[in-house]
């Protein structure tokens, strides 16, 4: 993703709806003008934090460390929950809109059947032919999935029982999909509903750069033991805190597959 940096809590940023026009043109003749069709998306710092309470005993007693283990904790479940925001947010509760919920961006609830079901490599290929199509560049582009649909991936077999993503002797899985990277997380859940099925989860595909974090504050770790109660009960307080928020500046640039079932 692209990283901005936000000057204050609110932030416009350009986007881009349709491209010029090219021509061909006479010796000497006049170049015909056209205008981009430029827009923008705006970003609205919102505040994501987590909180944690430790006995002073706790630090004065452990070996090794245990403040180093405390802060690398909070720092990822904040970068989880970003995840998840950023994919599904519905914008609610102070909370950012994620890329499935923002307007213009292509959500393919049907493909896959009114209950859901397994991708076929050629589902997936579709969503790959809709960026295509769309002329999005290939720089860039990537996979993002839950780690049940890279399971569910390399299971794919041929009519010969071959394993078709990856060979089961080689080392490691192959890391892409027709050239582009894979990645996981579980902030994608696996157990939303569509029709009877309460097991599904979601493939996004896009254009990364295209998908921009607003950044008021990078991610702020501060302890204490004078704030709030932490004084009187003899604690620590480790506190993490991030303003955030995030948009796309061109919605063609991703697609999202719902419905998907191991």
């Amino acid at each position: 993703a692209t990283v901005v940096p936000m000057s204050s809590d609110t932030l416009q940023i350009p986007s881009q709806t349709g491209g010029a026009t090219a021509y061909w043109v006479a010796e000497s003749a006049q170049i015909t003008a056209s205008d981009q069709a430029l827009g923008q998306v705006p970003l609205q710092a919102k505040k994501l934090a987590a909180l944690t309470k430790l006995s002073s005993e706790l630090f004065e007693d452990s070996d090794p460390a245990v403040e180093g283990m405390v802060v690398s904790d909070l720092a990822r479940v904040l970068a989880l929950e970003e995840d998840a925001k950023y994919l599904r947010g519905d914008g609610t509760g102070s909370t950012p809109t994620g890329l499935e919920n923002i307007s213009g961006v292509n959500v393919d609830t049907s493909t896959l059947g009114a209950n859901g079901g397994t991708p076929s490599f050629d589902n997936l290929a579709e969503m790959l032919y809709r960026l295509d199509a769309d002329n999005v560049p290939a720089d860039g582009r990537a996979w993002l999935v839950h780690p049940r649909t890279i399971n569910s991936l390399r299971k794919v077999k041929d009519s010969a029982n071959k394993y078709l993503w990856a060979d089961p002797a080689a080392p490691g899985d192959p890391a892409t999909l027709w050239g582009y990277p894979v990645f996981s997380t579980t902030a994608i859940p696996i157990n939303q509903v569509k029709g009877t099925s309460s097991d599904c989860s979601t493939v996004y595909l896009g254009r990364w750069p295209e998908f921009v974090i607003g950044q008021r504050k990078a991610l702020e770790l501060r302890a204490s033991d004078a704030a709030g109660s932490a004084f009187e009960y003899d604690q620590v307080f480790i506190r993490a805190i991030m303003r955030v928020d995030c948009n796309v500046r061109h919605t063609a640039s991703f697609e999202v597959l719902k419905g998907v079932r191991p």
